[in-house]
């Protein structure tokens, strides 16, 4: 095949299969379910029925690219592994599947190299998604649709409206006018035979939000549907600014649900451009860190002081790949976690005001950690795929990742994002400005960098001062997310809000 139309195939590869991991990971979010609960309407729904395109989308942003992300790496940045990996999953697979089919099969993955490489890999995330993959992504799924607080906020504004409703009006007379207005009969499920009627109400209003405007926030489909859907002049709706009087407060209370949940239940989503714009910025920033900084290299280390400061190393221009590679790395297993931690954070403080503070930020440190532990385990099997003597396998895992050096690599790394929201909580306490805030972020996070890289070398006794450039590295990487969140314009992405 000519070298064109290789690298045609390669791209078309490239394209479908981070298409398909992309869909199968929005749909593993959006589709999973809870089980059922009379009190908590939104149980009866999948995610997806119930919250806005803008929510999917910052989920979406947030949570389903970085995985696309890992597959692009591991689709891209290391021949050894993609062969070692083929030639492991073509023996085990000829021993699952019957005589006749094991010799073709293994040909056929064999034969997926070179442009075909990345459907090679799609190929095994498919095997491994069903029995091994599934189970933890859908267990992760579950955490972050709890930290986010989404279903809450959706019961919690359903009820809420429920309860205003049942304040002045019938339980009868809502079904008969909503049943004259869009000409259906709401539907009662089985399992709110026994609810009361503000519950069975409340799933209701979410049918409909399901059926009528599947795209639209709580908030607008509330508003409308006050105005709209139940003809009575006396009853307002709720006012785009909020604001609830006396008389709805008490009637809220008594159902032990916040009045402001129903205009704080969905934060608008940043407009696409913005965050087209963005991704542009920070993308050019990391080039150009790629680009020059190992120009330096031929000043800093000839004239670095040994004695007074250490052994130091520099990324060299002819290993440019290597350092595009680190920088990549830690956007998704850094600046990713910490965007993740940033909005669940002032989302979760927006919903459960009264919630510890110690709560919010455990609840929320737990999903980055474990954000930036799969990327950086993701990344790690790259890295070690890169030996001479890399064999995938068993034996693989155990020889190499369960190594302490290793072990305390991934952790620190992991925690630096925990350390960054917990950081800007401080600051927000301090109620320091946006600018402090940053450049306070921005050291921290350099720091972290740097102590995580110091203790990999002496936990592993091979002292080469790369720590110094991990310092430059953090301090950049910071300052890059930084200014891509300020094009954003959302502040919700700069700073902890403590009170939102």
């Amino acid at each position: 095949m000519p070298e064109a139309w290789q690298s045609i195939a390669w791209l078309t590869c490239l394209f479908l299969g981070s298409a398909v991991i992309y869909i199968l990971t929005t749909r593993l979010i959006f589709d999973t379910k809870t089980s059922t609960n009379i009190e908590s309407p939104s149980s009866f729904f999948t995610l997806d029925d119930i919250i806005s395109k803008s929510a999917r989308r910052n989920i979406n942003l947030l949570f389903t690219w970085p995985i696309v992300l890992l597959f692009l790496a591991v689709s891209t940045s290391s021949d050894k592994l993609v062969k070692a990996a083929r030639d492991f999953f073509g023996t085990y697979l000829v021993t699952i599947v019957p005589d006749k089919s094991g010799p073709s099969l293994r040909a056929l993955i064999e034969s997926l190299e070179g442009p075909f490489a990345p459907l090679f890999v799609l190929l095994v995330s498919l095997i491994l998604f069903l029995p091994y993959v599934r189970t933890g992504l859908e267990k992760f799924a579950e955490l972050v649709i709890e930290v986010s607080g989404y279903r809450t906020a959706v019961d919690a504004a359903a009820l809420a409206f429920a309860s205003d409703l049942l304040g002045k009006h019938k339980f009868h007379d809502i079904q008969r006018d909503i049943a004259e207005e869009l000409r259906i009969v709401l539907p009662i499920k089985e399992d709110l035979s026994s609810a009361s009627k503000q519950n069975i109400l409340g799933y209701q209003v979410l049918y409909l939000k399901h059926r009528e405007a599947p795209d639209a926030s709580m908030k607008d489909f509330l508003n409308n549907f006050s105005t709209e859907i139940i003809d009575d002049s006396k009853m307002r709706p709720y006012e785009e600014t909020g604001g609830v009087d006396d008389q709805e407060e008490k009637q809220l209370e008594q159902v032990k649900v916040r009045p402001t949940a129903v205009i704080e239940i969905a934060r608008e989503t940043i407009a696409p451009r913005y965050v087209a714009t963005a991704f542009m910025l920070y993308g050019i920033l990391c080039l150009l860190y790629v680009a020059v900084v190992p120009l330096f290299s031929a000043v800093i280390t000839p004239n670095w002081p040994v004695e007074e400061l250490g052994p130091m190393e520099w990324p060299l221009p002819e290993y440019w790949r290597t350092l595009a590679y680190s920088v990549g790395q830690r956007t998704v297993s850094f600046v990713f976690a910490l965007a993740a931690g940033y909005y669940l954070f002032s989302t979760r403080r927006a919903l459960k005001r009264k919630e510890p503070l110690w709560k919010t930020y455990l609840y929320t440190a737990s999903v980055q950690f474990l954000l930036s532990l799969f990327a950086n385990l993701a990344f790690l099997i790259i890295t070690l795929a890169r030996k001479d003597n890399f064999a995938f396998g068993y034996a693989f895992v155990l020889r190499d990742i369960a190594s302490l050096t290793i072990i305390c690599e991934v952790v620190a790394y992991s925690l630096i994002p925990c350390i960054g929201l917990a950081f800007s909580i401080l600051c927000a306490r301090s109620d320091y400005s946006k600018l402090t805030t940053v450049v306070l972020m921005s050291l921290v996070c350099a720091i972290s960098f740097s102590l995580s890289q110091l203790l990999n070398e002496t936990v592993g006794q091979y002292y080469m001062g790369y720590y110094w450039h991990q310092l430059l590295l953090g301090m950049y990487m910071s300052f890059a997310y930084f200014l891509a969140a300020m094009i954003v314009n959302d502040t919700t992405f700069l700073k902890a809000e403590l009170d939102p």
